[in-house]
């Protein structure tokens, strides 16, 4: 391996501390309630996902970018909290 194929180690711990804690602990919870009829089949059309940025993050270029990567004018994206996304589907061949 030649060395400029690995990455010096100030570099990558600067990135480390730049990008900070990429994952949560929450407590999962599990709910006794039988869902509503076709809401189970209306989960299956959503993507959750979660963005670490900072506060000056572009919602409408990262709605586009999704878009075009997942080549459908068509799924629409939510912001819900700080970070969290909803992308809703209308098909599960389009998801």
């Amino acid at each position: 391996m030649a060395s400029e194929d690995v990455p010096d180690a100030s570099r990558v711990a600067a990135l480390c501390q730049k990008l900070g804690r990429l994952c949560t602990e929450k407590a999962i919870e599990e709910w006794q309630v039988e869902p509503a009829p076709g809401a189970v089949e209306e989960c299956k059309l959503l993507l959750i996902g979660k963005v670490p940025s900072n506060p000056s993050f572009n919602f409408p270029a990262f709605q586009s970018v999704l878009k075009r990567a997942w080549r459908s004018d068509q799924a629409e994206i939510l912001q819900r909290e700080a970070g969290i996304y909803l992308a809703k589907f209308r098909s599960q061949a389009e998801k």
